[in-house]
C-alpha cells in the first residue's frame, strides 16, 4: 500500500513523564454511562510503559469495553494506538481477535486488505482487578469521518480516515506535554483522563477511509441476531431471519443514498418521533414494493405487518407512505438519474441473495 509509510510518525518522543495537573471535579463522559464500572477498566496512566514497549502519550477515547491511547513504540520509534479491554471482556473469547487472526491468514493478496485497520501487537497486562487484553493497532487511523450536514447516522467510530498528515500526531504529543488533559483521581491507583481530540490535518491531507473496531464482525456464511443501526437495518435483520454478507450490501446502498442526497432514505419514526420497525418496513414497501411471498415465509415475524397472502396489513394504523425513489431523488436528471436508481436497486432488494454490488455501475457513473 503506497500510503502505508505516511501513516507512521518516526519522531523522537517528546516526554518521558507528564507534569502533575489539578484534578478535575467534573465527571468524565464515560462515568456517566449506565454500565460504567471503574474497576473493570485498567488504570492506564500517561507516561506509563505498556508491555515494556509502548509509552502512553494521551487518551484518544473510550468505549463500553475499552479505552484507547496514543502511544509511542520505543523499539520502532513510531506512533501506535493501544486499545486496552476491560477485565470482563478480556476473559471472554474475543471475536475481534478471532477476526484479526482470520484476516491475517488472508494476507495482503485480498483486494480489501488495504481498507482494514491491521493488528500490530497483542498482549495481556495485569491490573488490580484482573488481566486486560491490549490490542495495538499497526497503523494510526484515528480521524473519525465527519459529515458537516449531520445526516449520517452511522457508527462513525467504526469508519475512520487514515492519517496522511503525520504532523497531527506530533502536535498531539506536544500539546499533551505542554497542556496535560484534565484528569481526576478516583483512588490511590486510578486516574480517569479526559479524551483529547486529534487536530484536523492540513488541507487536502485527509487519508483513505478504513474500517476498525471489529468486535462485532462475524466469520462464516449465516448468522442470527440484532445488528446494524436502526435506520440501516436490512429487512432480514428486522424480521429476525438468518443474515449474511448481503446485509452489508443493503447498508452500503442506504449509506450511498444518504451521502449523495444529504438526507436519510429511511426515517422510520412514529408519531412520537421514536424509531418504529413498522414505519421502517412501510417505507421499504413504498420504495421497493411488496416483498415476495417466499421471502416473507422465512420468518413468523413478518405476520405482524403482512397477511398470509403477502399484502400489507397496516398494523397499528401504520400505512405505506406515498413516496418513491424517483420522487425522493433530487440531485440528478435524465439518464444519470435512472442509472443511479438502477445502481441502488441492485443493492436494495428484499431477497438477500438477489442483491448485487456491480463494478460496472461505478464505471458508468464516474
Amino acid at each position: 500500500m503506497p500510503r502505508a509509510r505516511a501513516m507512521f510518525s518516526r519522531l523522537k518522543p517528546l516526554i518521558t513523564r507528564h507534569p502533575t495537573t489539578t484534578h478535575s471535579r467534573c465527571m468524565a463522559k464515560e462515568e456517566t454511562l449506565p454500565f460504567y464500572k471503574p474497576d473493570q477498566f485498567y488504570p492506564v496512566h500517561t507516561g506509563e510503559l505498556l508491555h515494556a514497549t509502548y509509552q502512553v502519550i494521551g487518551k484518544l477515547g473510550y468505549g463500553a469495553y475499552s479505552t484507547v491511547w496514543l502511544c509511542h513504540d520505543q523499539r520502532n520509534r513510531i506512533h501506535v494506538a493501544a486499545k486496552v479491554l476491560t477485565a470482563a471482556f478480556s476473559g471472554q473469547k474475543s471475536r475481534e481477535v478471532e477476526v484479526y487472526q482470520h484476516l491475517s491468514r488472508l494476507g495482503r493478496s485480498h483486494v480489501g486488505s488495504a481498507s482494514i485497520r491491521g493488528l500490530y501487537d497483542m498482549f495481556d497486562i495485569s491490573g488490580p482487578d484482573g488481566l486486560h487484553r491490549c490490542l495495538v493497532q499497526m497503523s494510526m487511523h484515528a480521524l473519525r469521518m465527519r459529515a458537516g450536514s449531520g445526516k449520517l447516522n452511522i457508527k462513525a467510530s467504526n469508519i475512520m480516515l487514515s492519517i496522511d498528515d503525520e504532523t497531527i500526531l506530533s502536535n498531539f504529543e506536544r500539546t499533551e506535554a505542554e497542556h496535560p488533559s484534565p484528569r481526576k483521581t478516583v483512588d490511590a491507583n486510578r486516574t480517569i483522563y479526559v479524551s483529547r481530540k486529534l487536530p484536523s490535518p492540513k488541507r487536502d491531507r485527509w487519508g483513505q477511509p478504513v474500517l476498525c473496531d471489529l468486535g462485532e464482525a462475524r466469520i462464516g456464511k449465516l448468522h442470527r441476531g440484532d445488528i446494524q443501526p436502526n435506520i440501516y437495518k436490512a429487512p432480514e435483520v428486522l424480521f429476525d431471519m438468518p443474515w449474511s454478507f448481503s446485509a452489508d450490501i443493503w447498508i452500503v446502498g442506504v449509506m450511498i443514498w444518504d451521502i449523495f442526497e444529504n438526507k436519510h432514505l429511511f426515517n422510520a419514526l412514529d408519531e412520537d418521533r421514536d424509531y418504529s420497525p413498522s414505519h421502517h418496513v412501510a417505507e421499504m414497501v413504498a420504495y421497493l414494493g411488496v416483498p415476495p411471498l417466499h421471502f416473507l415465509q422465512r420468518s413468523e415475524e413478518t405476520r405482524n405487518v403482512f397477511d398470509e397472502k403477502g399484502q400489507w396489513l397496516g398494523a397499528g394504523g401504520v400505512s405505506v407512505p406515498s413516496i418513491s425513489l424517483e420522487e425522493s431523488e433530487e440531485n440528478l436528471e435524465g439518464p444519470n438519474k435512472q442509472l443511479f436508481l438502477q445502481f441502488l436497486r441492485s443493492m436494495l432488494r428484499w431477497v438477500p441473495e438477489e442483491r448485487k454490488l456491480q463494478r460496472n455501475y461505478w464505471t458508468t457513473l464516474g
